[in-house]
This record gives C-alpha cells, sequence and structure tokens, in this order.
C-alpha cells in the first residue's frame, strides 16, 4: 500500500527537516502546501524532494489541507505538522494499517509534549526516544485515511476529516499509534499568538455553521484558557445545548465552575460529563480535588481510583490520590498507591514518598510488603509476635483478623476482633463493623 505524506506550514525551517526525515522510509511521496514562508521553509522542502504548492493564507487551515491531499495520488494520506515526528520504530504498524480492506480511517495518537503537569490526561514520558519534556498530554486525531475524492477536512480550526468519513458510511478506528508533536514547546509568546489566531478563526465557524456545537465549543475552551470566566460559561453551555456529547464540554463547564469557587455547580458538571462519557479521566480528577478541599479525603480518593482505573498511568491521579489517603491516616493503602504510582509513571517524587516511609513506619509496611507477596502465614506470625508483646496493640490485632480471613480461617479472624474490642481505641466502630462482615 502506498502513502502520501500531506503537510501544510509557514516558516518552519527550524523544525521541517525533523520531520521529514521522519517519514523517510514511509511515505512514498511528500506534498507541502506553504502558506507564506520567508524563512528558507520552502528551500529545505524541495531539497527533501518534496512538492511544493505555494497558497496565500486565507484564515481557512482546511482549506490549505484540502489543497495538500488534492495532489496526492497514492492509496492512502498521512498527514502530519513541521513540528512533529513519527518514530521509526512505528513505521511498520502505519504500514500495517494500511492493508486493512475495509477500514477508512485510523485515529493516531498525537502527543503534545510539555511540563505543564495540569492539562488533560498528562502523563510522564515512557521510552520513546522522541520525547521531549517531561511528559505529554495525548489528542487522539484521524491522520490516516484513504485518498479517497469524496473525504475532505472541515472547519476553519482544529480541521477534521471524521465528519466526511462518516457522512459516506466510512469506519474509523483508533490505532493508538504515537505522532510526537512539539508544538507546546515554543513558548508562551508563540503560543498566545496562535490562540488568538485560533479564537478568530473559531468565531468565524460560528458565523459560518451556528447550528454546530464545534465553533462555540472552542471560543469556550480559549476562554477558559484567558481567564474570562463567563465569557466562557456562556460559549461552552451554548455547545452543550446543541450537542451535549460534544468532546469534553461538561468537563470544561466544571473546569470554569471549579475556577470561579462555584464548587457545587462544578461537581454536577463533572457527574454529567462522567454520565455521559464514563472515560474522563479529567473529570473524576477535578471532581476528587473539589472532594478534597472540602476535606472529603474519602471521597476524594475514590475518584481519583476511578480516574486510575480509566488511565493508570495518570500522574494526577496518582499524585491526589496518595495525598489523599496520607490525609486519611491510612498508611498501608498509601504505601499501596505509592508503590503503584512509582511503578506507572517512574516520577522520583513517589520514590522520595516510598522511602521516607519506610523510615517512619517501617513495622506497617513490612506487613504491607508481605500482604503485596501474598505471604500470609509470614504476616500471621509477625503480627502475633507484636501481640505478644503488646497485647492491646489494637493495630497489630485488626490486621491479624484480616491475614487470618484471607487464610480462609474466618472463625479466628472473629475472635481476634471481639479481642480487639475489649480495649478501647478511635477503631471500635471500624471494627464493630468488620465484625458484621464475618459473622
Amino acid at each position: 500500500m502506498s502513502i502520501s505524506l500531506c503537510m501544510i506550514c509557514r516558516n518552519e525551517s527550524e523544525h521541517l527537516p525533523a520531520a521529514l526525515a521522519s517519514v523517510k522510509g514511509l511515505s512514498d511521496e511528500i506534498i507541502i502546501v506553504d502558506t507564506g514562508s520567508t524563512d528558507g521553509t520552502i528551500d529545505i522542502a524541495k531539497q527533501h524532494g518534496t512538492v511544493v504548492l505555494s497558497l496565500p493564507w486565507n484564515g481557512d487551515f482546511s482549506a490549505a489541507r484540502n489543497e495538500s491531499i488534492r495532489m496526492a495520488s497514492k492509496e492512502w494520506i498521512l498527514f502530519i505538522d513541521a513540528d512533529e515526528v513519527i518514530a521509526a520504530s512505528d513505521h511498520s504498524k502505519i504500514r500495517e494499517l494500511c492493508a486493512h480492506p475495509t477500514m477508512m480511517g485510523w485515529i493516531l495518537d498525537q502527543r503534545n509534549y510539555t511540563d505543564d503537569h495540569t492539562y488533560y490526561g498528562w502523563q510522564p514520558c515512557d521510552t520513546y526516544k522522541e520525547c521531549r519534556a517531561s511528559g505529554f498530554f495525548v489528542s487522539p486525531i484521524t491522520r490516516l485515511f484513504r485518498n479517497d475524492k469524496r473525504i475532505s477536512f472541515v472547519n476553519k480550526v482544529h480541521e477534521e476529516v471524521d465528519t466526511a468519513i462518516t457522512s459516506i458510511g466510512g469506519e474509523i478506528a483508533y490505532a493508538h499509534i504515537p505522532v510526537h508533536h512539539y508544538g507546546y514547546l515554543k513558548g508562551e509568546a508563540t503560543l498566545a499568538q496562535k490562540r488568538d489566531t485560533y479564537l478568530a478563526l473559531a468565531f468565524e465557524d460560528i458565523k459560518a455553521r451556528p447550528e454546530h456545537a464545534k465553533g462555540y465549543y472552542e471560543v469556550g475552551k480559549i476562554y477558559k484558557s484567558m481567564g474570562k470566566h463567563e465569557e466562557a460559561l456562556k460559549m461552552l453551555a451554548k455547545a452543550a445545548s446543541i450537542d451535549p456529547l460534544y468532546k469534553l464540554v461538561y468537563t470544561n463547564i466544571g473546569d470554569v465552575y471549579a475556577k470561579i469557587g462555584e464548587d457545587d455547580h462544578a461537581i454536577a458538571a463533572y457527574d454529567k460529563s462522567i454520565q455521559l462519557k464514563p472515560t474522563l479521566e479529567h473529570a473524576q480528577i477535578n471532581k476528587g480535588i473539589i472532594f478534597v478541599k472540602k476535606g472529603a479525603y474519602d471521597q476524594g480518593a475514590r475518584c481519583f481510583a476511578a480516574a486510575l482505573a480509566i488511565n493508570p498511568r495518570s500522574a494526577a491521579g496518582h499524585t491526589n490520590l496518595v495525598a489523599s489517603l496520607t490525609k486519611l491516616g491510612d498508611v498501608q493503602a498509601t504505601f499501596l498507591a505509592a508503590k503503584r504510582a512509582f511503578r506507572e509513571t517512574q516520577m522520583p517524587k513517589f520514590k522520595a514518598v516510598l522511602s521516607a516511609m519506610h523510615k517512619k513506619y517501617p513495622t506497617q509496611l513490612h506487613v504491607a510488603e508481605l500482604l503485596i507477596d501474598k505471604k500470609y502465614g509470614a504476616a500471621e506470625m509477625f503480627l502475633r509476635d507484636i501481640i505478644h508483646r503488646k497485647p492491646d496493640d489494637i493495630w497489630a490485632l485488626s490486621n491479624l483478623a484480616k491475614v487470618l480471613e484471607k487464610e480462609g480461617k474466618r472463625d479466628e479472624a472473629h475472635q481476634i476482633v471481639m479481642e480487639a474490642l475489649q480495649y478501647e481505641s478511635p477503631q471500635q466502630k471500624e471494627l464493630e463493623n468488620y465484625l458484621g462482615t464475618l459473622q
């Protein structure tokens, strides 16, 4: 199967060589539409044997994209930007996608590299040598699709082909292959200029297609990033009224309410988002943060655990779960959460938490590690030794009961809880509840 690599660019001489080098051996032709470069971009493109077409910029990203795919002559079209690369190790995987007999389009993972941990779904870098900064967040985008004249880009900003593909009955699938995007590393001035351009184009989208949610959603998101909360809520609410399932509309509404301190409205918006799209980790995390702010650490922990069930590598999910369990004073649960966090993310801060806990709680963590390894017999012996030396050690008694239950010794566990209840302790109610489960 043959592939046309299509790209639009303007003044990208700094980044273009890496982008073109990354697709060498993958694409069978490269087509670049240049929208007014003055920095040598066109010369660099021609040196790499690309087909270059100059097109005056008219404020419409889709128009430029469509001009590039109009020139494509191969069976499949792959589009990337000049500040993106594709790993050589993924070339064969992309070729395999093109061999599918019926699929019309494939969604690839645009990895947006940044040091800003607050972006939706931010996660630390993995083993790809193309990783930059400390991590990235993913934007799923249909980047690979069949060269079919019925397929074209729509929307002046955040252009996409999904609408065209689905309108002709075509199927789009998720491939989980990364496109490494470095645009968020260009500096605040560049990002601000890009934001202003996108805002103007999004308003043009609203004017051209007032019945679609997209324009209102994009304007609302940009206003949110600018701190224009009232304007953001107005636009996001309009988008939700048109299409409540559109992208992350209710999550963004929740974010704005949270920012202005309207916690109840924020939680309601996050709940709506979770109801409509249960796989949105960000809604769970930000809902949990509100509970933590209110001192409801147990409810917060449940939200963070739900987020990690969706994305096990979520740095925000792990960070907030460990912090919540620490506030609850649950040493073993905190240790297990921190251990999992370090395993999934390899972030040094979680290793530091584990080291500090080992020094502060050596006995509790020794038992926790025995339980992780399912060495219940060894845990039982260790706990009985503590109780032999200190019969009123409520922590040891309650944990021994739990170990005995895991070993299938429910009657013995029941007896140990009865012994623990002879002593006054803050855990009295918890022990009574646990006793009820052993009846």
